[in-house]
């Protein structure tokens, strides 16, 4: 299963101040307060997903996603995978720079969606048999995040990778903490097997 953490970076610049009425000035003081709250969980959430990524939790990582990927394929399969990269030769670690955006709530059969924007740095330390592959890795990852943003050191046989993604928080009715997957468009597939046709095209606008 490939693995692709990609970061989002969004600037978003408003060139007019709207005029709210009082009733929609506290509507709009209501939605902002809990965009923030939401904005600090899906902060603590992603920044204690990727710290346990680096610190190879496995556990920690699975327990924070989207149970219905593992109907597809299964912990021991994914955690096996993962592994499998560091055998290989590849050490990656990411680090998050912030969550940058959220999309507006989908809501369906007592389930609530929400796209999350965030941007970070990766790190992909090769060794090992992944050398050989260095020049083809620096094709796919320039393709992938732009020429711009990629860049190899020779001494340490390390990438460093400036990179935007999203991931899907999803959480059910009376469920505590939120679950997580990639909004990777390159695997739309397996997108529309784990989301709704109507969800998967809200969260795509």
């Amino acid at each position: 299963m490939k693995l692709n953490i990609i970061l989002f970076f969004a600037i978003m610049a408003a060139y007019a101040a709207p005029v709210f009425s009082q009733d929609e000035g506290k509507a709009s003081q209501q939605n902002e307060q809990v965009n923030t709250a939401l904005k600090a969980q899906f902060s603590k959430d992603v920044t204690a997903y990727f710290k346990a990524f680096n610190n190879r939790d496995w556990q920690a990582v699975t327990d924070m996603i989207y149970p219905k990927l593992f109907d597809l394929v299964t912990k021991e399969q994914l955690t096996a995978t993962l592994d499998q990269m560091e055998t290989m030769g590849m050490n990656m670690t990411i680090d998050i720079i912030a969550i940058d955006n959220i999309s507006a709530a989908v809501q369906q059969k007592g389930s609530t969606y929400y796209r999350v924007y965030y941007d970070g740095k990766i790190t992909i330390q090769l060794s090992g048999d992944m050398l050989s592959s260095k020049d083809q890795l620096q094709q796919n990852f320039e393709s992938l995040y732009g020429a711009s943003n990629v860049s190899y050191d020779d001494g340490t046989t390390t990438f460093k990778i400036m990179a935007n993604n999203s991931v899907i928080a999803i959480k059910k009715e009376k469920q505590k903490d939120w679950k997580y997957i990639e909004f990777n468009q390159q695997q739309e597939a397996l997108l529309r097997e784990l989301l709704t046709e109507e969800v998967f095209a809200k969260l795509i606008d």
